[in-house]
């Protein structure tokens, strides 16, 4: 993933919680589709610090591209189903600290808002129909 756009780096918190989509293997890890990375809970992971470009050419430092609500993890999570359909995938929520960079990414012509942490931790994989249910009622 890589952002799009990129949004004042003060638009979300420095730290604090969002959410990724993995794919979890038989031996309990998740593995980041992108780069072939993989995690397990209760770790903190520290990202690879590259400097990376958005679509208008704007620098940001690379990081853990992490959703800021559900129904974005859930756009990925559906995109994932397809693209990666003999395996399982999960929306986790994780925790995050030392923000580097705020940005929007597009999937199915919708705008998603994306935080980009330097340090992350996988806290708990989420119940999709659940979890959606009381966002969206808290958000209202």
């Amino acid at each position: 993933m890589c952002l799009e756009i990129l949004l004042p780096v003060d638009t979300y918190e420095e730290a604090g919680t969002g959410y990724k989509v993995f794919i979890e293997n038989e031996d309990g890890l998740f593995e980041g589709p992108y780069r072939g990375l993989y995690y397990t809970f209760s770790v903190e992971y520290k990202a690879t610090e590259r400097t990376l470009f958005d679509a208008y050419d704007h620098k940001y430092t690379s990081g853990f591209h992490i959703f800021v609500n559900l129904e974005s993890a859930i756009a990925m999570f559906d995109f994932f189903k397809i693209e990666y359909s003999k395996k399982k995938c999960v929306i986790v929520k994780v925790s995050y600290r030392e923000r580097t960079s705020c940005g929007k990414e597009y999937r199915s012509n919708k705008e998603h808002h994306v935080i980009v942490a330097r340090y992350m931790t996988l806290e708990s994989i989420v119940e999709v129909g659940e979890q959606y249910e009381q966002d969206m009622q808290s958000s209202n």
